[in-house]
């Protein structure tokens, strides 16, 4: 279980004092291990791994990201203490931090579930637990989760994914939902139903531990989240592997044939044109957001952090400003929190095709991409044979977003007609 601390309220390095205050324990440099009520608790760099001598067996550990590395100093009333490395200054500090519910009920012996969440006596009732059977977990992340799951009425697959919001921002966050559930192409993924649950504390991540020794995944984490999250589902339609899985599994130059590319990429560059039609932004394209429905048939998905375009009333141009999205694949200007415009998502499908068109390993394609972010595109005369596809790939990826062609004039370009 991952312990993520989500918010500025509750991260881990909040509660924070000097290295001097540690006079204060008995264990004044903490330790790699601790035995409390019967329990040893131990750590690994920036993992807390209790286990229970009793029965041999591990429980759910506990990563802390915002460390390097940690020490125990001492575990009492549900708070761990000890000392930590910053990872972003180096420096060893005096750290606290609130266990889970749910982690104390089971160190302390006591019921692991409040009674709130006890539905027989008319509390919280799940509609996606009782409404779906999770087949297995497709993908995790800082935004959530998504599960393969059977709904128990149609018996249909879906992809159902799982966002936590804070319960201040539900309100915009479902505006957003309806509006990609409104989305109508052939290339984008479709929303099914998207609903809003609001758990007792600790019923979530109660529920998490009990669907992972489910599907026998007790090695596997899920994020845990604070006791005032909020989450978004979204029921959407099924994919079969995405273009990441693709090229990781396709590493031979002949399984590239540029009209083939160039039939994928069009359809890209149609998705997007679309959310620019519908004023917005994509923010994060990146492979393993393209998705395979079948055969030759690509779709965009995780549209969650799309956002509205704003407008300079002086220069009468869009820009956004917000650093949202996956660094090895944004554009200069994402990557440096400068203004930018849809033109960024037309950077990020530059990069794309430039993935497409040549094998490369994860070292190269950072450095190849890097150094197009750059402006030093002359290594694509190298890699790439065909000029047409070169001449296209730089076009996309100027280093000034004014020097980009829009997603409309990409759809009219000659090279994808």
């Amino acid at each position: 279980i991952s312990q993520c601390y989500r918010g500025k309220q509750r991260r881990f390095l909040e509660v924070m004092n000097s290295l001097n205050d540690m006079s204060e324990y008995y264990a004044p440099w903490g330790s790699p291990a601790l035995v409390k009520r019967a329990y040893v608790y131990m750590t690994n760099g920036k993992s807390l791994f209790t286990i229970d001598p009793a029965t041999a067996k591990m429980l759910p550990p506990f990563h802390f990201f915002d460390v390097d590395s940690f020490y125990i100093a001492g575990i009492h009333g549900g708070k761990l203490t000890g000392r930590g490395r910053c990872k972003k200054s180096g420096k060893y500090h005096m750290m606290t931090a609130d266990l889970p519910y749910e982690y104390v009920a089971m160190v302390q012996s006591i019921p692991a579930v409040p009674s709130a969440i006890d539905t027989a006596n008319g509390g919280f009732t799940s509609k996606f637990e009782n409404e779906f059977d999770v087949k297995k977990i497709r993908g995790e992340g800082g935004f959530g989760c998504v599960f393969e799951a059977v709904n128990k009425y149609d018996k249909w697959e879906y992809a159902v994914k799982r966002i936590a919001i804070d319960v201040r921002d539900e309100e915009s966050a479902l505006r957003e939902v309806v509006a990609m559930a409104q989305f109508d192409h052939p290339n984008i993924i479709r929303y099914n139903a998207s609903w809003v649950e609001k758990p007792p504390e600790g019923w979530q991540n109660y529920k998490d531990v009990e669907l992972l020794a489910k599907l026998e995944l007790s090695k596997r984490s899920l994020a845990m989240f604070r006791s005032d999250c909020a989450f978004i589902y979204i029921q959407m339609q099924l994919a079969n592997y995405s273009l990441s899985d693709w090229l990781n599994n396709n590493r031979e130059s002949a399984s590239r044939s540029l009209p083939r590319m160039k039939m994928w990429f069009k359809q890209m560059v149609s998705a997007v044109e679309y959310i620019h039609s519908k004023n917005l932004i994509h923010r994060d394209l990146k492979p393993s957001n393209v998705l395979f429905v079948e055969q030759d048939v690509l779709k965009l998905c995780d549209l969650g952090i799309v956002t509205a375009r704003r407008y300079d009333e002086e220069s009468d141009s869009e820009f956004t400003r917000t650093s949202t999205g996956t660094k090895l694949y944004m554009s200069p200007e994402q990557r440096l929190w400068f203004r930018y415009s849809s033109r960024s998502d037309v950077f990020s499908l530059g990069l794309i095709f430039a993935e497409l068109c040549i094998v490369m390993n994860a070292t190269e394609r950072n450095d190849i991409f890097d150094n197009i972010r750059q402006g030093k595109q002359n290594k694509l005369d190298d890699l790439i044979t065909d000029c047409k596809t070169v001449e296209l790939i730089k076009m996309l990826t100027q280093v000034e977003s004014k020097d980009r062609p829009s997603s409309r004039e990409m759809i009219d370009h000659l090279f994808l007609a």
